[in-house]
């Protein structure tokens, strides 16, 4: 991830170049705008100790090569990061927003920040071939049982993303009364008005095949494979929330899965699990209270 986004990099300039010497000076400009990418906000003098600590401790600095500092400097600190910059037992010297980010775990603060979001529109802080990245990746290594990987999924944008839920809408208007319709209808368009959806599947012939050739657990590959598409659902959720896509999991299955599979040429294998629209927050999540956890978790020390 970091030698992808150094290129780009590596002709930033900024107000600040005056206050070191030139070769260091881009290097720290260039190393703000990395750490930005990575989902962490540096300001210059703290980029510029970076630099000079990560020479100091491993790498010789040479500063006519801005491209090269940047991918040492940042390596040795994303190595030493659990210990803090400066030494064992100091804090980080990394922000986040403006304020000092302590040692919580990432990928926990990514969990915290994803929650269910209905208020979407049709724009993304990010591309789509960002978005359709991100999906590959969680697909390709969300873990499954035997790693059957029987997950599939539907990515619809556009047009595609659209009659999904004229399908799901069509669908519920002949089972919701005429006086109780118009709720159940802004909710669809409400789906509908966000960028895109994701649909998820398992390949139920998979679990099939797993179920015959392992016969002892032929009553828990259904269950394993639900328990298997909930963490991909996780994955790519909680992904969307740290680049800043808001996105809501719905299950309008099986009442829409014949006239789905028919629409968009879907192996008859495929059950559909859940779908999750997504697109950019134009408003904030609902409040959520938490059960004490104390009451949740037991544990034995």
């Amino acid at each position: 991830m970091i030698t992808a986004v150094v290129p780009r990099h590596i002709k930033y300039s900024g107000k600040h170049s005056a206050q070191y010497p030139s070769g260091i000076s881009q290097s720290a400009l260039c190393l703000k705008r990395l750490f930005l990418d990575l989902d962490c906000a540096v300001s210059i003098p703290t980029a510029h100790r970076i630099l000079q600590y990560g020479s100091k401790n491993r790498y010789k600095f040479d500063t006519r090569k801005t491209a090269t500092n940047i991918l040492y400097c940042t390596i040795f600190l994303l190595s030493n990061l659990k210990d803090g910059v400066g030494g064992r037992g100091s804090s980080s010297i990394l922000k986040k927003r403006g304020k000092v980010m302590e040692k919580e775990n990432c990928f926990l603060r990514a969990v915290k920040q994803r929650r269910t979001r209905y208020a979407l529109t049709d724009k993304s802080p990010i591309g789509d071939d960002k978005i359709k990245e991100i999906i590959r990746v969680a697909l390709a290594h969300a873990p499954s049982a035997f790693n059957s990987q029987s997950a599939r999924l539907a990515v619809l944008f556009g047009k595609y993303h659209k009659k999904f839920w004229q399908i799901t809408k069509d669908a519920l208007r002949k089972i919701v009364s005429a006086e109780n319709f118009a709720d159940t209808e802004k909710k669809i368009d409400s789906f509908s008005a966000a960028r895109g959806t994701i649909l998820f599947f398992e390949d139920w012939g998979t679990v099939e095949g797993l179920q015959g050739k392992f016969p002892t657990y032929k009553d828990n590959f259904p269950l394993w494979a639900y328990q298997s598409n909930g963490m991909l659902e996780f994955i790519i959720w909680t992904a969307f929330a740290e680049v800043g896509l808001g996105a809501s999991l719905q299950h309008y299955n099986p009442l829409v899965d014949e006239q789905v599979r028919r629409e968009y040429g879907l192996p008859s294998s495929w059950k559909l699990i859940a779908q999750m629209p997504f697109g950019e927050p134009f408003a904030p999540p609902e409040n959520k209270d938490f059960l004490p956890i104390d009451e949740r978790v037991k544990v034995w020390e």
